[in-house]
């Protein structure tokens, strides 16, 4: 078996780069029964440079809390968030208020909810306990943490649509 070929370095980088690429992954394919230095030698060409710096994952967090509980209320809920993501080595890049909002169906008995979009910069850890605080939070009713490659610069398509409303509104 040969040692990395051209194809498999940047896949070997990226299960690296992911934490999925272990010890017993590099005894499987063959690289344990090669010299020390060979492999040394291997893992070199494969990992990916540590000058970088620390990167975070990023992720998009929308929540929705309950209709009953004041806009104030929602703004001290994801104000908490983001003062627990900052205490823990994250960042908080965004944070938009959707609004009241009806649902497409009935939610713990509401019909309506507040929604908050949130733009994370934090390691997993942190935003799984950020989701397990929520999960005990009785105003929450629903969240959802998506990672992503990216944060988007524009505005979220929710508020585009409503400042697209307001302009329609004010011309009649």
């Amino acid at each position: 078996m040969a040692l990395a070929s051209e194809d498999f370095v940047p896949i070997v980088r990226r299960l690296i780069g992911r934490g999925l690429f272990c010890a017993k992954s590099w005894h499987r394919a063959g690289f344990a029964n090669k010299s020390h230095r060979d492999a040394e030698h291997t893992l070199s060409a494969i990992t990916p440079p540590q000058n970088k710096g620390k990167l975070m994952p990023l992720y998009e967090h929308v929540l929705i809390a309950r209709q009953d509980i004041s806009s104030t209320e929602v703004d001290n809920i994801t104000d908490g968030l983001k003062s627990f993501i900052e205490d823990n080595g994250g960042k908080v890049a965004k944070v938009e208020y959707w609004g009241l909002r009806s649902m497409a169906y009935r939610m713990n008995k509401n019909r309506k909810g507040h929604y908050a979009l949130l733009n994370i910069e934090a390691p997993a850890e942190v935003v799984q306990e950020m989701e397990r605080q929520l999960r005990i939070n009785e105003d929450i009713l629903r969240t959802l943490t998506i990672r992503v490659d990216e944060f988007s610069e524009d505005p979220s398509p929710i508020l585009v649509k409503r400042e697209e409303r307001k302009r329609r509104h004010e011309r009649y």
